[in-house]
């Protein structure tokens, strides 16, 4: 009986060059999705949301990782955003890809994006509305205010209003989105409710 010294290679591994492409196939068709949001009625306030949740995110990460306050103001009025370090410190901030405001750091304006609105941010339990969310060194929000933040986005449709709702604690500094729901008489419960 004789071993032979060789195993089969029954499969490949995959080029650098595959793999490449393939993820610029998926980021080409992620951001067609996104930019093409008006062939998605109903679903405004859901990318707008998303949009405005990886920002949150990014903020925090950027907080972590240059040991400094980053802050995301929001202006309902102008249906805008924007990212900037605290202080005075410097943050390396990347470009923005959807809805940036020419000659501004990092700050987007929804209306490029989609039909949606950012309707306010508030704290959670006092309800008393902000304009601001600052993350810490730490990953933690906001700590003048011990309680959580909302933010929530709003979108006009046949059927009525709708919203979806970001939920951004302030010890961790973590996102949670929540809904869509319809916005009634029950919004406000919604908004403040305990469960991410």
């Amino acid at each position: 009986m004789r071993f032979s010294s060789r195993i089969p290679i029954s499969r490949r591994a995959f080029t650098l060059i595959e793999l490449v492409i393939v993820i610029g196939l998926i980021a080409v068709a992620a951001t067609l999705a996104i930019t093409s949001a008006g062939a998605y009625p109903g679903r405004h306030a859901e990318i707008a949301a998303k949009l405005i949740l990886t920002d949150l995110r990014l903020a925090r990460s950027l907080a972590i990782h240059h040991n400094a306050q980053v802050v995301v103001a929001f202006d309902s009025t102008a249906n805008r955003y924007s990212i900037s370090a605290a202080g005075g410190s410097t943050i390396d901030l990347p470009t923005p890809q959807l809805g940036a405001v020419s000659g501004e750091a990092y700050t987007i304006d929804l209306d490029q994006v989609c039909k949606a609105s950012l309707a306010g941010a508030m704290s959670r339990q006092s309800e008393s509305l902000v304009s601001e969310v600052v993350f810490q060194p730490d990953g933690g929000a906001s700590p003048d205010r011990a309680e959580d933040t909302v933010v929530w986005i709003v979108e006009q449709g046949s059927g009525g209003a709708r919203f979806v709702r970001l939920r951004i604690c302030w010890v961790t500094g973590e996102v949670w989105p929540g809904g869509p729901w319809v916005w009634d008489s029950n919004a406000r419960t919604f908004l403040t409710a305990d469960e991410p």
